[in-house]
């Protein structure tokens, strides 16, 4: 058996994450979360309490650690800076000392494409200094990492503060959809569904010591997505709040790290995109709740 621990097991990514390695054979999951709202039987524990993460883990054999716990609305982060970076960065920590103490074979890490960039406040700031840390865990430790930087990820179980989500839920309830920004933001989307594939990948061995991208192959600009759904919402009028987010970066920035980049492409043409942007918006439509 493959042992994982799956860290933010009932967020947007570990939940389905969770459930996808469950549904495996020869894999043995441990969910870990703060909180249990689902089915994934996590259990509860603030990775900032290292003595009782490493009392939990302390007979047990683990090969992999999936972090992806952390706090990750931006907004919140500019109004909570202290509570990000404590929070994001001193249970990292943590993890990285409980694989050491494991001798797990790797931590699979996730990041954010704002990384790359200049936007995203101490969001950003958070998981740059986290990726920091991880590399020098490898450089004074030998501890095997991997970096994962999403795309725009959308679809079933996405949180409300998701902007397909967002979309979706008031093409629902309102006739005026205000998308914000202006619309020359440009996005590289990625269905959930096809992200936990991509990154269920990375346990593998060529995946080491490596940043990997995991986004769509197609940039959709937000104006081309609106036109679009407003053709197939002939009863709805889709506007912009023509306000440029400072926090959120228009255009995907580009990389600079030390370590090799892969990217991992889920190859969709922009009708494509579109359209199953389009599907998703009608099962939230079609959701009785």
């Amino acid at each position: 058996m493959i042992n994982i621990i799956i860290t933010g097991s009932e967020g947007f990514i570990g939940k389905q994450l969770t459930n996808h390695f469950k549904s495996q054979k020869g894999y043995n999951v441990y969910p870990l979360d703060i909180i249990s709202k689902t089915n994934n039987s996590s259990k509860i524990i603030d990775l900032n309490d290292k003595k009782k993460l490493f009392k939990y883990f302390r007979d047990k054999k683990i090969d992999y650690i999936f972090h992806l716990a952390s706090i990750s609305d931006i907004d919140f982060s500019v109004k909570y800076p202290e509570k990000t970076l404590i929070n994001n960065i001193f249970s990292l920590l943590n993890v990285l000392n409980l694989s050491l103490y494991l001798n797990i074979k790797k931590i699979i890490f996730s990041s954010t494409i704002y990384t790359k960039g200049n936007k995203g406040s101490f969001y950003r700031i958070s998981k740059n200094t986290c990726e920091d840390i991880i590399m020098e865990y490898q450089r004074l430790h030998k501890l095997d990492f991997a970096i994962i930087r999403y795309g725009s990820v959308y679809g079933n179980g996405a949180p409300h503060t998701n902007s397909i989500k967002d979309l979706a839920l008031q093409i629902k309830k309102k006739r005026i959809v205000v998308r914000k920004g202006t619309g020359e933001e440009i996005r590289s989307y990625i269905n959930i569904n096809d992200a936990i594939n991509l990154t269920a990948r990375i346990i593998k061995k060529k995946y080491t010591n490596v940043f990997v991208d995991i986004k769509g192959s197609s940039l959709l600009k937000s104006s081309n997505l609106i036109k679009y759904l407003q053709d197939k919402y002939e009863n709805k009028k889709f506007i912009f709040d023509g306000k440029e987010n400072f926090h959120h970066y228009r255009l995907s920035p580009k990389s600079k790290v030390i370590y090799k980049n892969i990217k991992l492409l889920i190859k969709k043409d922009l009708n494509s995109l579109k359209e199953e942007i389009y599907q998703y918006t009608q099962t939230i439509l079609n959701d009785k709740k």
